[in-house]
C-alpha cells in the first residue's frame, strides 16, 4: 500500500479535508471528560464495598490514613491517574485505532502507510501528548499542525495521520474491538484504583 503523502489525494482520500483542530481539541476534551468520569466512578465502586466490609467487621467507619494525605500519597494517585489516562488512550487506539472522543466526531488514527494504528505508535503518541503536544495548555499541538496532514508532534514522531471515518483509507475495524478496549481499560482502572484504595485506608 503506497503511503499517505502530501499528496491532493490518497486512495481516494483528500488530504484537504483533514479533521480541524477544532474537531481534535473536541475529542480530547470529550476523552479527559471519560476518562475522569470512569476513575471517579471506580473510585466509587471500588471503596463503597470496602467501606461496607469495614464497618460489618469494625463498627466504626473508614478513615483515610495519614499517607492519604502526604505527598507520597497525592504523587500516586497522580501517578495512577497519569498511568490510567495512558492506558485509555494505548487501549483504544491500538485495539479499535479511535480513542471514544475520536469516534464520537468521525475520526480514526491511521500508520502514515496506511495500516492501522500499532500499540508503539499509540504509546509514542500518549508519550508526546502529555510531555510535548500538551504544552502551554496545547499550544505546541496548535501550532505544529499544519495543513495538509494536521500532524502534531506525536503523530510525526509516531509517523500516523488522524484522519475523518469517511475518508479511512481502509475500513475501521469492527465495534466489538472498541467494546474489547473499553473492557479492558475499566479492568485496568478498577484495580489501580483499588490499589489507591489500599494504600490510602490500611
Amino acid at each position: 500500500m503506497s503511503s499517505i503523502s502530501i499528496a491532493p489525494t490518497y486512495s481516494g482520500v483528500n488530504l484537504a479535508e483533514r479533521p480541524s483542530r477544532r474537531r481534535r481539541a473536541g475529542a480530547l476534551l470529550i476523552d479527559a471528560c471519560i476518562h475522569n468520569a470512569a476513575f471517579l466512578v471506580s473510585f466509587v465502586v471500588v471503596y463503597l464495598p470496602l467501606a461496607i466490609v469495614y464497618y460489618l467487621i469494625t463498627g466504626r467507619d473508614p478513615e483515610f490514613n495519614r499517607f492519604s494525605e502526604s505527598v507520597a500519597g497525592n504523587l500516586l494517585a497522580y501517578a495512577v491517574s497519569l498511568f490510567l489516562a495512558f492506558t485509555y488512550l494505548i487501549a483504544f487506539e491500538t485495539i479499535y485505532g479511535a480513542t471514544p472522543g475520536k469516534w464520537l466526531l468521525g475520526m480514526h488514527v491511521f500508520k502514515s502507510d496506511g495500516r492501522r494504528c500499532d500499540a508503539r505508535a499509540a504509546a509514542i503518541r500518549a508519550l508526546c501528548l502529555f510531555f510535548i503536544d500538551g504544552l502551554l495548555y496545547g499550544l505546541v499541538a496548535y501550532l505544529s499542525m499544519q495543513p495538509p496532514l494536521y500532524q502534531r508532534v506525536g503523530d510525526r514522531i509516531a509517523k500516523t495521520v488522524v484522519v475523518k471515518r469517511r475518508e479511512s483509507p481502509s475500513p475501521p475495524p469492527p465495534f466489538w474491538r472498541f467494546l474489547v478496549a473499553a473492557v479492558i481499560y475499566l479492568i485496568i482502572t478498577k484495580v489501580a484504583v483499588f490499589i489507591v484504595v489500599l494504600a490510602w485506608t490500611i
